[in-house]
Order: C-alpha cells, then structure tokens, then sequence
C-alpha cells in the first residue's frame, strides 16, 4: 500500500489523479488484473488472496477520493469562487429606498426633467449665501450644521437645493433660460433623534424654468408626482410658508387619516406636510441673469414618502438592515 500512497501523494492536479484512478483501478488497470489472475490460484490460497486485494482496492479508493477533495479544496481557494456551485437564495430584494429612488427616477424622466447631482460636502457660498441665507440665520449654527473640522467654510450640506445653485451657474454660462432638472442626495443636519427624524436623510428638490409657468401648474405637477408615486390620486394642498429662497413659499400638505396603525391618504382628516415649494426669490435669478424669467422649486423628503407609502411608523427600520423587518414591509 506504501508505495500507491506514495503514487498517490505525487499527484499534482486532478487530471493526474483521474490518470492514476483509470491506471490502478480501471477495467485493465493493475488491482484489477490482480484480480484476474486469482481464479488461477488453489481454491485454499484463492480467499486469503482475494480478501488482502479487496482490502488493499477499498484502502486505494478512500485514498484517491480523500485527494481528491484536497486538490478540490485548494483549487477552490485560488479561484476563489466555483461557478459549479449552484447558489439558491430567496431572501435578497432591492431596499426599499432604492426601490423609491428608481421609481422617482421614473416619474421625473417621464415628465421631462434631466437629473443633477452635487457635492454631499459643500461650502457655505452654495448651502447658504446663494440661497438668502445670512449669516444670522439659525441653520447655519453648530448646532443645527456639521462644519467640517479646522473650516469654517466647508460643511456637510443640509439640504440639495445647492444643486440647483451650481445648475443655475451652468445655465450662465451656456447661456440657457429654461430647464427641468431634479436632484436626489443625501443630506446632513445636526438635527433631534427620534422615530421621524435623524442627522442624515435623503431630499428630493426639483427646478422648472419656463415660460408661461404659473402655481396652478405647480400644484398640478407635484398632483401628478405624487399620485404616481402612491399609486394612487392625491390631492395636495399649498399653505403660505416661507423660505429665504423662494417668494411667495408654500408648504405641500396631504390630508391622511389613521387605519390599523397606518397612515392612508384620503381627501379628509389631519394634514400632513410633504415638502415645501415656491416661486424662486427674484434676487437669486438675478444674481444669474435670469430677469423676468418664472421659476419654481420644490423640495419633498425621500423618507418620508417611503414611511407613508408602506405604513412605516419608526424612520430608523429603514437603516438597521433587519432582513425580517425590511421583507415584512416591502410585503405590506
């Protein structure tokens, strides 16, 4: 046996072992033409013989296999991974907030409007200054703002209507007067903790730069998104608000009611805001030679729809990556 086991241990690569198998195994290969010659024997030598050549075929056979898995296993380990392994998996499924984000994406492209991205670090001329916002205003304290460390210019920004800032200066410069263009980002507040607010979440803000464009066609747009987006009709309602970049401003809300637990759009009950919009302050399309050109913006929570839509009361279970919990819902 010492000397197959040798044979055996000097095989590189499962071609040469298969090669040894056929070699010492095989319809013709020694241990089988041992067995061969053993009708040839005495009946009283024939079953001791017979005996010692089976056990040494069955040792031969535990061996070859048991090199087999080594020369398996270590070729596994440099390819990394085995495409003959068959993978079945039924608990993957896409987030639902980058379920929200693709339909979004959807919507807007059907509606004409181009995406624009921006910096998630921003510095205070695009999150603040361009916007109306002085330096006296609340939003641009510590305590509401993430500076970046050693810098008192660059910050986490708090909102994607920077975007629209670097969106105008593009227009500037290409001598463009009409647009509409949407962004989706991540945003960072300083902000309170609890089940419907946290320091990072993700906006959606839009800009539509035509003419003839009124508030009427407005309130019929964000209608069409909104309903797309809820699959179902909703009818929104403007209450006079105010931002420092928009003139006049209006908050975007939705009458909802309480069922099971969960919130249900409907035509009456308690309103609900869903974002904010208006008409672009007058000195900021100056400020890009825009005159007397109509703009609106509007700004909506991506975490917020997503929480209404699938009746989600805690906006935190959207990023503890609870598989149980994340299934449950997209399910509802």
């Amino acid at each position: 046996m010492e000397i197959y086991q040798q044979q055996i241990d000097n095989v590189q690569s499962l071609q040469e072992l298969n090669d040894l198998r056929v070699k010492l195994l095989g319809r013709n290969g020694i241990i089988t033409n041992e067995l061969k010659l053993l009708s040839a024997l005495p009946i009283e030598e024939r079953k001791n013989a017979g005996q010692k050549l089976n056990k040494l075929k069955i040792a031969i056979e535990e061996y070859i296999n048991n090199k087999e898995k080594t020369l398996q296993d270590a070729k596994r380990s440099i390819n990394e991974i085995d495409y003959t392994i068959e993978i079945k998996s039924n608990i993957g499924m896409r987030h639902l907030l980058s379920k929200a984000i693709e339909k979004l994406d959807s919507i807007f492209a059907n509606s004409g409007f181009a995406n624009k991205l921006g910096p998630d670090i921003e510095d205070i001329f695009y999150n603040f200054e361009a916007l109306n916002i002085d330096a006296a205003h609340p939003a641009r304290d510590n305590h509401d703002t993430f500076y970046m460390q050693n810098s008192e210019n660059m910050l986490l920004r708090t909102h994607v209507t920077c975007v629209q800032i670097r969106l105008l200066e593009e227009m500037q410069k290409n001598k463009t007067k009409e647009t509409r263009t949407y962004s989706i980002g991540r945003v960072y507040r300083n902000d309170t903790h609890d089940a419907t607010h946290a320091c990072s979440f993700q906006q959606i803000e839009g800009i539509i730069i035509e003419d003839g464009v009124t508030m009427e066609h407005l309130k019929g747009f964000l209608e069409h998104i909104y309903s797309e987006f809820f699959e179902q009709k909703v009818n929104l309602y403007f209450r006079p608000s105010h931002f420092p970049f928009t003139e006049p401003s209006c908050e975007v809300d939705v009458f909802t009611k309480n069922v099971d637990g969960k919130l249900i759009i409907c035509d009456e009950g308690k309103p609900l805001e869903l974002g904010g919009c208006g008409i672009i302050h007058p000195s900021i399309l100056e400020r890009f030679d825009l005159h007397n050109k109509q703009a609106f913006a509007f700004g909506m929570g991506l975490e917020r729809l997503v929480m209404i839509k699938y009746g989600i009361t805690n906006l935190h279970d959207l990023y503890n990556n609870h598989i149980p919990t994340l299934k449950h819902i997209s399910q509802c």
